[in-house]
């Protein structure tokens, strides 16, 4: 029987607009000893009738269905099935270069790595590039746990992300420490850093191999409330998956500047639909209450992080982001 080197994981809801060429990117894979395990998650176009034309004519494609759940759940029945020594993820809307597995595969094996991460760009459905961002300085950097997880929390660079996509990873680390996706959007965030916090080795590549496209349908562009709950509540447990790793301490300070950088963000971007909603003005008063000047000016020297907080203060943090993120250059 044929090693299975990566099994290939794709969930799948409602994506037949995309789903052709996203298969046609893991198909196409130079990496021979692959399982591409599709996931139907419910969908009601004609999602199945794609994944079914391409079973019949590829033979390393596994197809699962089951009645909508979300993502997480899509995820979490992918890895029961996954018999691969590395675990790659794609988003049914999404597509990765050729090469993308064999290039990942080599430079795990060849570093003995637990996690390869890799670079990746934004573009539009006809594929024009919208955003990228340049890490060539970070290029075959190895990073070690304490150190992966320090940049995931401070992140200047948008390099480490919460991201499943851009992560290949030894699919031990799931099972060895029963690592799944909880039930909420923005389930990747807590489960690649409770990877990252397991991980004894991995390393960057600043190679683009993955391919983002732009899509108004996808979660980051459908903030409705359950969507900024649970993002309130991923964000959350990062701090209880540090202290049950017991380096609450140590990373106190990087994860007070994440959270808050992420939960004042959040709270500009999504201000209409918070203000709705008497839930979430509840939640987070008491998230970002717990904000002071005083921790802020000890914890960092983030400028981006002191504007935040300062027009929250004064009840313009919307304006704030709106206007940052409309004359925010593309890179």
């Amino acid at each position: 029987m044929t090693e299975i080197k990566v099994s290939i994981i794709i969930p799948v809801y409602n994506s037949e607009k995309f789903l052709a060429k996203c298969l046609d990117s893991v198909v196409g894979q130079t990496m021979k000893e692959k399982e591409i395990i599709v996931v139907n998650d419910g969908s009601t176009d004609g999602s199945q009738q794609i994944i079914d034309d391409y079973a019949v004519r590829y033979m390393d494609i596994v197809r699962v269905t089951q009645e909508n759940a979300g993502q997480g759940a899509a995820r979490n029945r992918a890895l029961d099935l996954a018999r691969g020594e590395y675990v790659a993820f794609v988003d049914s809307d999404d597509y990765i270069d050729r090469n993308a597995l064999e290039i990942l595969y080599n430079e795990a094996r060849g570093e003995h790595c637990d996690v390869v991460l890799f670079n990746w760009n934004k573009v539009d459905v006809g594929g024009y590039v919208l955003e990228f961002r340049d890490h060539s300085r970070f290029d075959n950097r190895l990073f070690y746990r304490d150190g992966v997880v320090q940049e995931f929390l401070i992140n200047n660079q948008a390099l480490i992300e919460g991201f499943s996509w851009n992560k290949f990873i030894k699919r031990d680390l799931f099972e060895t420490f029963h690592i799944r996706y909880p039930n909420l959007k923005f389930e990747d965030i807590p489960t690649m850093f409770q990877i990252l916090t397991k991980t004894e080795k991995c390393k960057y590549l600043n190679k683009t191999l993955y391919h983002y496209v732009s899509n108004e349908d996808s979660t980051v562009h459908s903030m409705n409330e359950s969507n900024v709950r649970d993002f309130v509540v991923a964000i959350n447990l990062i701090g209880d998956i540090l202290a049950e790793e017991n380096i609450d301490r140590l990373f106190e300070r990087e994860y007070f500047v994440y959270k808050s950088n992420h939960l004042l963000r959040e709270y500009g971007r999504s201000y209409e639909t918070v203000q709705s909603s008497e839930e979430l003005l509840k939640l987070f008063k008491k998230n970002l209450g717990q904000i002071t000047w005083k921790q802020c000016l000890a914890s960092s020297k983030d400028l981006k992080l002191m504007g935040k907080l300062f027009f929250y203060k004064i009840g313009l943090l919307h304006l704030f982001i709106f206007f940052y993120h409309k004359w925010k250059p593309i890179h």
